[in-house]
């Protein structure tokens, strides 16, 4: 049985009334005192906070639990502890641990819990905490939090990479405390990602490799410049950055399932659209273009025909002579990558070309019906895995090209309605492992298997 275990056993007979308080701290000290798993000592320290024991000798553990355990988990569990429990006489340990501190989780834990608990006892403690980061970070104190959150972040995902490395090698203690050092105290690399700030509000800001972007981006008044790139977005936060002063966006090469509402947002800004309205394009289809630069990095090109392509990749549109977009190409070898069909393209009702090759695309949206006059759609090299009901409705489909690398995606769904565009002259399958192949599709002479 671990010691985790023996521990919730031990809470809960307490609970239960089973052993006495007195019985449990004599316990839970000598876990403290001589475990070495900082998980152990960390989650004895919080059941003798949940548990409300408050005795002089406890003070005096988590005051030697601050100053000398070499766990950030059980400084910040001892300091929480003497917040919650002991308040007023816990100042000296506090003021200690706030000036000598230096982790990323020791600093966010402590301001999120002075934030929500902040009592006049702790008032001085919690301006020490603000005073303290801004002057290791130069940053005002809402910038300051937003690259803290980053901070906590990394500092989430290194621990997890670090565990799993030590699992596979036999680090020796020195190194591996040396590493955890470098990359868990508050430096560098959050202030990495700040381009440029002035009086202490961020201007510019490139974020890029995160799995989340913290809520906190919202805080960020002065923003004129903002870059979101090759991050695998699993949350996106629903409060967005002050868009009043940005003066450039990009947000290409992520993964992400859907596109917040606020690029779209920003796409409609007239700051951003001049370009394409001088181009001839109608006011009411120039967002599309304008998402199309955020998500490539790089603005649309204006073209004729695509047959007059000057160079073999790139991104391009053509429009009618009423300004209305007929078509749209965007295709690189590698980078950029859109990494996703954008529903705003849905809203382009005369569009009849639409190229998205090699763009990391896994989802056809079902409002790709609207396009009523697409002739040419070209979805090549991406990882589309289901085919909507809606590609029924494109009456005037032609060509369709889902080609892949060979055996790299797997096309679950087809739909049987897709035998029923009677205009379809290729429909390009190549390369793909086909789950499920309807029946009624295998007689259909221009499906390339």
């Amino acid at each position: 049985m671990s010691k985790l275990s023996t521990i919730e056993e031990l809470y809960n007979n307490v609970k239960e009334k089973k052993i006495s308080k007195i019985e449990a701290s004599k316990i839970l000290e000598s876990l403290i005192n001589d475990s070495d798993n900082e998980y152990v000592r960390t989650r004895a320290i919080d059941i003798i906070r949940d548990l409300s024991i408050r005795n002089e000798k406890v003070f005096k553990l988590l005051e030697k639990s601050i100053i000398s355990d070499e766990s950030p988990l059980v400084r910040y569990a001892a300091a929480s502890t003497l917040i919650l429990n002991f308040n007023e006489t816990a100042k000296e340990p506090l003021i200690w641990a706030i000036q000598n501190e230096k982790s990323i989780y020791f600093f966010k834990k402590i301001l999120d819990l002075l934030e929500s608990e902040v009592s006049l006892q702790m008032e001085k403690i919690y301006l020490m905490v603000i005073e303290k980061l801004k002057r290791l970070y130069k940053l005002n104190y809402k910038d300051l939090k937003f690259i803290l959150d980053i901070d906590f972040q990394e500092y989430l995902r290194f621990k997890k990479e670090f565990n799993d490395f030590l699992e596979k090698f036999n680090i020796a203690e020195k190194h591996k405390n040396n590493l955890l050092r470098e990359n868990t105290e508050i430096g560098y690399k959050g202030l990495g990602r700040v381009k440029a700030s002035k009086e202490g509000f961020i201007t510019e800001l490139s974020l890029a490799d995160l799995d989340v972007i913290p809520e906190s981006i919202h805080l960020l008044p002065k923003l004129t410049r903002l870059e979101i790139t090759r991050c695998k977005l699993k949350e996106i936060p629903n409060k967005p950055p002050d868009l009043s002063n940005l003066k450039y966006f990009k947000f290409n090469n992520n993964e992400l399932e859907k596109i917040p509402e606020w690029v779209n947002e920003i796409a409609h800004k007239e700051r951003f659209n001049q370009r394409y309205k001088e181009e001839g394009v109608n006011s009411f289809e120039v967002p599309a273009l304008t998402l199309l630069g955020f998500l490539t990095g790089k603005d649309m090109i204006k073209i004729s025909s695509f047959e007059e392509i000057p160079q073999k990749y790139g991104q391009y549109y053509n429009v009618n002579k009423e300004g209305y977009i007929t078509g749209i190409l965007i295709e690189y070898p590698e980078y950029p990558r859109i990494g996703i069909f954008p529903v705003l393209l849905c809203s382009l009702k005369y569009l009849e070309e639409l190229y998205l090759v090699n763009q990391n695309i896994k989802k056809i949206p079902q409002c790709i019906g609207d396009l009523k006059l697409l002739k040419i759609l070209d979805l090549r090299f991406n990882k589309v895995k289901i085919i909507p009901d809606s590609i029924q409705d494109l009456k005037n489909l032609e060509y369709f090209n889902l080609q892949n690398t060979e055996g790299e995606n797997q096309i679950n769904y087809i739909p049987k309605s897709i035998n029923n565009l009677e205009k379809l002259k290729v429909f390009d399958l190549r390369g793909n492992v086909i789950n499920k192949f309807p029946k009624s599709l295998e007689k259909f002479k221009v499906i390339k298997k």
